[in-house]
């Protein structure tokens, strides 16, 4: 868990352009039962796979949530997760259809020969792998 300091300063670098949205990409296989965390706090949210899921594919499943200021549920995230691979944080000016559309682009990629694999890049470990293989294209 990290300081209350370190929670107000992630939200001054989030919530720094009053137009744009800031939110995170939570990964089911990384925070203990979030879907049950996602109801207590209730944030505006959806998950990236479509379609109702089998009680135990929610579970691992990817989902992103809207960040406010003041919301308990942002809290709990920066001081519990930040640092422990919960997921990814950005900032956008968009709305959360438009950021679910765009991030789920992102959860199948083809390998060498073509076939289609899930890509877990919402899992920030993946990067230490992805990143130096990866290409510019």
């Amino acid at each position: 868990m990290i300081s209350p300091v370190t929670v107000q300063t992630l939200k001054s670098l989030f919530f720094n352009e009053p137009s744009a949205s800031a939110f995170v990409i939570l990964d089911g296989a990384s925070v203990s039962d979030l879907p049950a965390h996602l109801a207590s706090f209730n944030p505006q949210r959806i998950c990236l796979h479509r379609g109702e899921l089998e009680p135990d594919m929610a579970e691992v499943a990817p989902y992103l949530a809207i960040l406010e200021h003041d919301a308990p549920f942002t809290d709990w995230v920066f001081s519990h997760g930040w640092g422990n691979h919960w997921g990814i944080f950005g900032v956008a000016q968009a709305e959360l259809p438009a950021l679910r559309n765009h991030f789920r682009s992102f959860l199948r990629v083809p390998d060498e020969t073509g076939r289609s694999l899930y890509f877990r890049y919402y899992d920030p470990r993946v990067w230490r792998d992805y990143l130096p293989e990866g290409t510019a294209d």
